[in-house]
């Protein structure tokens, strides 16, 4: 099986968070979490969480990468069928 390499590329996003709102009191904040630049926080006894929106977007540093791992292609979602249908791809491209 092919392998892949993963690059672990360092980005920062910054969430201002109200000033009545502790995200460390497990008696006022449930949960909380990031998804698509926005922070949701469960508050405690309140069903639908708060959404609050990135206060700066986040900057992605890609000059170069941070962390580097080689890991099996099948773990990300890759078949060996792929690799060989971009092989036939490959070797079609270069013929006359």
């Amino acid at each position: 099986m092919s392998k892949v390499l993963v690059v672990d590329y360092h980005a920062e996003a910054i969430f201002k968070i109200p000033k009545h709102i502790d995200l460390e009191d497990k008696t006022q904040v449930e949960e909380y979490w990031v998804r698509y630049e926005n922070l949701y926080i469960r508050l405690v006894g309140v069903e639908k969480p708060l959404k609050i929106e990135a206060d700066r977007e986040a900057e992605f540093d890609t000059k170069e990468g941070g962390n580097y791992s080689i890991q099996e292609a099948y773990d990300w979602g890759f078949t060996d069928d792929e690799e060989e249908e971009e092989e036939d791809e490959e070797d079609s491209d270069h013929s006359c």
